[in-house]
């Protein structure tokens, strides 16, 4: 059955609750909370299983590196995610450049201060700067003693793609513990009203729960290795028709939490699909002599999306340790260990760079308000840069800095050129000059035409090159080994 986004029973606590890793009483102004991570999209809140000073030292640690893993694809879909759970805008940077960057929601480049590039050589006074903003320019030519209109301002400096953005960041142990700790949060908000099925609380999980509360609140984590079975890329497909199976709307990107034993060597293991994209794997008993089950949570992250279970089925899946897949190796050399998490690194680009293609697709064919506002801005940048503010070009301009890192081979680009000039070629003249001025005014926009004519473009270059918005990942992989204390 579908759940609301806040389970009822937090409303008020008219129960004894207690915290699940650190067994404290929770009072009745205990704060509500997200079980999984805000920076994850999540949507269920409790203040029944946690206590606030376990959730304050969570969200002051391991949270934080959890939300650095998949803060590049919250933030490209955050046109789509309710603005509560919205990621912040993160801070980017070009190689051999003194520009800085912001990326806001969207994966939207914005330049965020102002850049002379050349000078008068008689006087020194600029004659060609790059700002975040036309305001901005403004301020700066006032500031300079210039007069605007003398010198050339580029309101937004094209950025090389998106070369250089992101540093690839691995498996961690305090990514597993955040993991770990928030599916078991979740599973135990859900359950409380099924004691007798609600295995968090069993006895047999007692090892983990010890676990978690000490690698959160003392950072003692040696014992992650008791408890990892590592990613489970190549279970995809076996999750993915579990999902079908349990019925209801299937959203991109959803989480999914699934709790399941095998009974054949008693134990009991719990995977957290986190986004639908990495499938992280816990053995969180390894000797259960509860009954034999398959739990499955659903957990929406996008607009409209909505949380389901608990769904309930007979033994379903098992999974088995990929231990270079896992954020912690036993009794292996550090020259091995470097090895196995470059072969993990690859991996997961791949899984992670074919979700930031997904999201940035779904994002430029479905949220309308932001790719009006994107062709908007582009088409003002334009007539600020004394071109004229022409839709078309801005549709043409966007494109390019889509398929920035793919149009660099001649080939590609001269099938992307052939594309969009077959496709403008075939439009009305009449759509063809609707124009933005400098100052952001329109007399008229058909932009519903225009939203039509930009997907059709994204879908006939998709055919031919691919989705876009990648991301280039850095050459140099560090690889950090940590000692773990017991």
């Amino acid at each position: 059955m579908p759940y609301d986004t806040i389970n009822p029973s937090t409303a008020s606590v008219t129960m004894t609750h207690t915290c699940l890793f650190t067994g404290e009483l929770l009072p009745a102004n205990t704060r509500v909370e997200h079980t999984i991570p805000r920076s994850l999209a999540g949507r269920i809140r409790s203040r029944i299983v946690c206590s606030d000073t376990f959730n304050k030292a969570a969200g002051d640690g391991v949270d934080k590196h959890l939300a650095e893993v998949y803060q590049a694809l919250f933030n490209r879909l955050g046109p789509l995610t309710p603005s509560a759970h919205r990621a912040p805008s993160l801070q980017a940077f070009i190689y051999g450049s003194d520009k800085k960057y912001t990326i806001d929601e969207g994966m939207v480049v914005r330049q965020t201060n102002v850049v002379v590039e050349k000078h008068d050589p008689a006087t020194g006074k600029p004659t060609c700067f790059t700002a975040p903003s036309i305001e901005a320019a403004r301020k700066f030519a006032k500031s300079a003693g210039i007069d605007p209109t003398s010198c050339k301002c580029t309101p937004v400096s094209p950025a090389p793609g998106s070369r250089g953005w992101f540093d690839s960041i691995g498996l961690s142990p305090e990514v597993d513990v955040a993991v770990l700790k928030a599916a078991l949060l979740t599973f135990d908000d859900r359950l409380v009203g099924d004691p007798i099925r609600r295995f968090t609380r069993h006895a047999d999980m007692a090892p983990v729960r010890d676990f978690v509360r000490t690698a959160v609140l003392e950072g003692r984590m040696g014992k992650l290795s008791d408890f990892i079975l590592g990613l489970q890329y190549d279970r995809l497909y076996e999750l993915g028709r579990l999902r079908d199976e349990i019925g209801g709307t299937r959203s991109k990107f959803e989480h999914v939490l699934i709790a399941t034993t095998n009974s054949t060597i008693h134990c009991l293991d719990l995977v957290f699909w986190v986004a639908s994209v990495d499938p992280h794997a816990f053995r969180i008993s390894g000797d259960w002599h509860g009954e034999s089950f398959t739990c499955i949570l659903v957990s929406g992250t996008l607009k409209g999306s909505k949380t389901w279970g608990p769904i309930w089925l007979p033994e379903r899946i098992h999974f088995r340790p990929k231990p270079y897949l896992s954020s912690v190796r036993v009794g292996i050399t550090p020259e091995q260990a470097r090895e196995d998490a470059k072969r993990a690194l690859g991996e997961m680009r791949i899984h992670q760079s074919q979700a930031m293609r997904e999201a940035r697709n779904l994002v430029e064919n479905t949220a309308d308000e932001f790719v009006r506002g994107e062709l908007k801005w582009d088409a003002q940048m334009l007539a600020a840069e004394g071109c004229v503010g022409l839709i078309v070009h801005a549709v043409r301009r966007r494109l390019e800095t889509l398929y920035s890192l793919t149009i660099t081979d001649p080939e590609k680009r001269a099938k992307f050129v052939e594309c969009i000039d077959h496709r403008i070629a075939a439009t009305r003249p009449e759509l063809l000059v609707d124009a933005i001025k400098a100052d952001g005014v329109a007399d008229h926009v058909s932009w519903a035409e225009w939203l039509c004519l930009y997907r059709a473009l994204l879908r006939e270059l998709s055919v031919l090159l691919g989705m876009p918005g990648d991301i280039e990942p850095s050459d140099v992989g560090v690889v950090d080994i940590k000692k773990l204390s017991i």
